[in-house]
């Protein structure tokens, strides 16, 4: 390759090595934050124990498996480069990291191809008011049936644990862990709880209670008292912006303005201006903007897709060496650089956000809870390093200084076949997505997405348009006697 076009290292890449000590060990410590701190402290915040002492213990005896496998996998590779006779430590050491940074560009791949083909379907989407109002209420209908089975698993737990309290009155080993689990819910669930076993009055067939299984109930607890708290509010905000899209599709077309029997009239001449620049940004200028940006993000994901396949195929289209050349302004390189690298940590970021294993993910509207969000750092501190390398492969970047802090990134040493599975897995899971079998991939290896696709948007709406509808009703009944009361400005 023309060395003009080259970027050149100490201009682009020379900030990335800060602190020898760091460079030197920073790699090491990443290993052991996110394969011993991490899943010990996920366990440790998931334990349904009572005590210190009691979740850190069986926090350490769930992972002791892990540590098991990866010790078997290290012995045995350890055995193979003695009959080899090439045993060395740094050999050992550098097949660890490539396991690591290997699994960790996995990771990346996935939620590349999810992301590629799911931001601008979700800015498209975005576009159409009437979908977005169908998404809103299948969405509502979905939480509101949610929430009605968390309500009645809480009922049936709530009785349980009363059955156990009368069980154990006046056992005072007992009564302090069952009334720790009692504070996790509300009164007015508690009362509801003792009247549905004051008519079913069932405590026959209770069996006999120990510390674990009084420790599982307190996990149990925990998740769903914690669910439905979230689920409530979710519901509450989604009702409200269904509420807030109605309006803007049944918008005042005469009067520039988006009104609502359920919102106080805005007065005044600054509460005008309010209305007109709501009305233009809602109904004139947010298709044309979202539009604009799924075109955008279209172009972008493709040209990530064709680097990608360009950097392990060894190809010659990877069309982002050629964006600059050395002669560029020092803030122009920075500029154009800096495109693609947010936009692959905008992928990045937006799967993270978008997929679950089991109950754990990122939630929105800030009720993700504790053991969610260290599950959640385990992946981010995974992908850090590989998401490095993978930003200076496709300037063609491969020695620069990041290799100081983790050494170089050689597949070609252990895992030469391998090198070819990730441009062929990335394309893979963009088809799947364009098809909209990603949802069906992700379920089978026990992932469930949180965005719902545009399929899904005419199914089960009219329950949650009912909802909504009988939302808006009492609402305006709420806001009838007020309608002489205007907001002078908001």
């Amino acid at each position: 390759m023309n060395k003009n076009w080259r970027i050149p290292k100490q201009r682009l890449f020379g900030s990335y090595c800060i602190g020898q000590h760091f460079c030197q060990h920073g790699n090491d410590y990443g290993i052991l934050y996110h394969r011993f701190f991490l899943p010990i402290t996920l366990d440790y915040e998931d334990a349904g124990e009572f005590t210190f002492k009691q979740k850190l213990i069986k926090a350490i005896k769930i992972n002791l498996i892990t540590y098991a496998i990866f010790g078997v996998l290290g012995i045995a590779f350890t055995i193979y480069l003695l009959v080899e006779k090439s045993f060395t430590f740094q050999a050992l050491l550098a097949f660890t990291v490539v396991l690591s940074n290997a699994l960790g560009l996995l990771i990346v791949t996935f939620l590349l191809g999810y992301a590629i083909v799911a931001i601008p379907k979700q800015f498209f989407r975005e576009s159409n008011h009437q979908i977005q109002v169908n998404l809103k209420y299948h969405s509502i209908n979905k939480t509101k049936q949610l929430l009605e089975q968390e309500s009645l698993d809480l009922d049936d737990l709530l009785i349980e644990i009363l059955s156990y309290e009368s069980k154990y009155k006046y056992n005072e080993e007992y009564q302090p862990y069952i009334q720790k689990i009692l504070q996790l819910f509300t009164k007015e669930q508690i009362d509801s709880a003792k009247l549905s076993r004051l008519r079913s009055k069932n405590d026959q067939g209770l069996e006999d209670m120990n510390l674990d299984k009084f420790a599982e109930i307190h996990k149990r607890a925990k998740e769903l008292s914690y669910d439905c708290v979230r689920n409530t509010k979710k519901l509450e905000i989604l009702t409200q912006q269904a509420l807030f899209i109605e309006d803007i599709i049944n918008c005042d077309m005469r009067g520039k303005k988006i009104t609502s029997a359920i919102r106080p009239e805005r007065a005044g001449c600054f509460g005008n201006f309010i209305d007109k620049v709501q009305y233009y940004w809602y109904v004139k200028f947010w298709r044309v903007i979202m539009y604009s940006a799924a075109i955008i993000f279209i172009c972008l994901g493709a040209l990530i897709t064709l680097s990608e396949i360009a950097i392990f195929g060894n190809l010659k289209f990877n069309v982002f060496i050629y964006f600059v050349n050395d002669e560029e302004e020092f803030f122009a390189v920075q500029i154009l650089v800096l495109i693609p690298l947010l936009y692959v940590l905008y992928c990045v970021q937006y799967g993270l956000l978008s997929i679950r294993l089991n109950r754990y993910g990122f939630y929105d509207y800030g009720f993700t809870d504790g053991p969610s969000l260290i599950f959640s750092a385990t992946f981010i501190s995974r992908i850090a390093f590989p998401l490095a390398f993978n930003f200076f492969w496709m300037f063609n970047e491969s020695d620069a200084d990041i290799a100081n802090v983790v050494g170089n990134f050689n597949f070609d040493q252990y895992l030469t076949e391998f090198k070819l599975a990730f441009p062929i897995l990335l394309v893979i899971l963009i088809i799947c997505n364009i098809f909209d079998i990603y949802d069906k991939l992700l379920g089978a290896l026990g992932f469930q997405r949180f965005q719902f696709e545009i399929g899904y948007a005419d199914e089960h709406t009219e329950e949650g348009q009912e909802y909504v509808q009988k939302n808006r009703l009492e609402q305006s009944k709420a806001q009838a006697p007020r309608l002489d009361l205007k907001q002078p400005f908001l």
